[in-house]
């Protein structure tokens, strides 16, 4: 500690200042210079995003109950959902099969295909299957399925 105001008259000790000690190393490159920068703003990045490190369990992606719709009806809502895993989950579905004549793709799925939740509207009738992954920040998690018939 450094104690005094000798300037005051007063005696007061002050904490030391202590420099950066992220970096644990020792530097022995025989570099003297010390930074000089000045930087002692704190960091207002703003990341929020998980500490992953200490994640046993994977997450689980689950595409919900297969289903069954009429094409007049329209949009179908898939149900899917995740568990398990670090931090927020992150959703990706994908159109593994589809019937002769249709022109599905990514673009069916509204709003997007990286919703929980989305919709998919089938152009012709037969046997779709779709597959949803989560990603929690570390890993994704193996795909599951399911499977909707389109009358």
């Amino acid at each position: 500690m450094r104690c005094g105001l000798a300037l005051l008259g007063l005696a007061a000790c002050v904490p030391p200042i202590v420099a950066d000690t992220a970096d644990k190393s020792r530097d022995t490159s025989g570099d003297t210079s010390s930074d000089t920068s000045g930087d002692t703003s704190a960091d207002t990045s703003g990341d929020t995003s998980a500490d992953t490190s200490a994640c046993v369990e994977p997450p689980v992606a689950d595409a919900g109950p297969d289903l069954t719709a009429d094409l007049a009806a329209g949009a179908v809502q898939l149900a899917g959902g995740g568990t398990g895993g670090c931090g927020p989950l992150t959703f990706q579905w994908a159109i593994q099969a589809m019937p002769a004549g249709s022109a599905g793709s990514a673009a069916a799925f509204e709003p997007d295909a990286a919703t929980e939740d989305p919709r998919f509207t089938p152009d012709v009738a037969g046997r779709y299957v779709f597959s949803v992954a989560v990603y929690d920040e570390a890993s994704w998690s193996s795909p599951d399925t399911v499977e909707l018939t389109v009358r």
